[in-house]
């Protein structure tokens, strides 16, 4: 099974990423940022990706494109 991509839009025009690349770039920062607001008990690598979605209007691609 391929690995799940995104897609949101930046300035730059539309970006495709995989999970992998977002957990790479987000996780620690986001990790950190849960463990300062007390909330270090709701991280996980599905958690930090909802996150990341929410804050760049990003959506899973369901179809191979």
């Amino acid at each position: 099974m391929p690995e799940p991509r995104y897609r949101y839009a930046d300035l730059g025009g539309d970006r495709v990423v995989t999970r992998a690349e977002v957990l790479r770039d987000y996780f620690a920062w986001w990790s950190d940022q849960m463990r300062a607001h007390g909330k270090a008990d709701q991280i996980s690598e599905d958690a930090c990706l909802e996150d990341w979605m929410v804050v760049h209007w990003a959506w899973k691609i369901e179809e191979p494109e």
